[in-house]
Formats: structure tokens, sequence, C-alpha cells
């Protein structure tokens, strides 16, 4: 069974990275039948309605997942990232600060750790979110202290889900 879920929550990440979006909800949905209350499975559908611009959809599925494991970060970044690209900028922000609050120490121990590079990582991105979401809310100040924090740990060598491109795109306009 463990192999069967392993087999294919690679085929739904090789779906999402590949933008078939579509074919990776197929393949969640087909988990969730199998075990309803697959944390990890639900991340991959609300990742999957994301990438298809179904925010609203995607927020339901995160949030369904928070109430069986509430400290999950892969959902509390994809509820976050979710609300951000909707402009619920109250409610991403507080989405991000709830995943900082975890910290790296409880992510690390907790039961949905993918390592420390991804948690660094993690933390480091909400970090240039909150700039994001500082700025378009007109936090100027708020929002240099989330970049200067940003860019501080990428220094002490925090890793990112996003390209050199992106993080320059996006510092570029935080300025």
């Amino acid at each position: 069974m463990k192999k069967d879920r392993d087999d294919l929550m690679r085929r739904i990440d090789t779906a999402l990275h590949a933008g078939r979006a579509s074919r990776a909800v197929v393949l969640a949905r087909r988990g969730l039948r199998l075990n309803p209350h697959d944390h990890w499975m639900m991340a991959r559908l609300g990742d999957a309605n994301a990438l298809q611009s179904k925010y609203s959809k995607a927020i339901a599925i995160y949030t369904k997942g928070l109430k069986l494991m509430p400290a999950c970060p892969a959902l509390l970044w994809g509820r976050a990232r979710a609300l951000l690209d909707l402009s619920r900028l109250r409610d991403a922000r507080s989405a991000f600060l709830a995943i900082r609050r975890l910290g790296l120490s409880r992510i690390l121990k907790g039961p949905c750790s993918d390592g420390r590079v991804w948690t660094r990582a993690l933390l480091s991105d909400t970090a240039l979110r909150l700039a994001e979401i500082e700025h378009r809310s007109g936090h100027r100040a708020a929002a240099a202290r989330w970049r200067r924090r940003f860019m501080a740990e990428r220094k002490l060598g925090a890793k990112s889900v996003y390209s050199r491109t992106e993080i320059s795109r996006l510092l570029e306009k935080l300025r």
C-alpha cells in the first residue's frame, strides 16, 4: 500500500512539475479515494487546483487538509500562496506568519518535515512573500524589513523554490 502511495505521489509531482495540473488532479483524487484522510494528497490536489488558477477551490482543499494536520507546512504554504494570488492580503499575511511562527526546529521535528534545506527555503521564501504583501499593502518600512530578512537568510545559505530570475524580478518590484 505504501509503495503504491509513494508511486502515486511521484506521478503527481511529475505532473505538477510538468505543468500538467489536470493530470495531477486525477491522480490526487485517486489517492484520496484510497485514503480520504491523506493530508499530503490534499496538499497535492490543492497545488494542482492552484496551478489551474482555481484558487478558491485550492484554499478549500488546503483548509480541509489543515483540519487533519494543522501544522503541515506544505498545506500552510499552499493556502497562503492561494490567498495571495486572490489578493486577500490580510489573510495571506496571517497564513505566512503562521509558517514563520512554527519556526525551523518545530517544522524539522514535525511529521511533515522534508529536511533542513527544504525548511530553510520555506522560511526564507515566506519572508520574501511577506515583503511582497507589505509592499502591496503600502507598508514600505515593513516590506523593507522582510526583504532584508529574506536577503540575510539567503546569505546564510537558504535556498528558494523560486529561480534567481523570479527573485530578482520580485525584489526589483519591492524597491
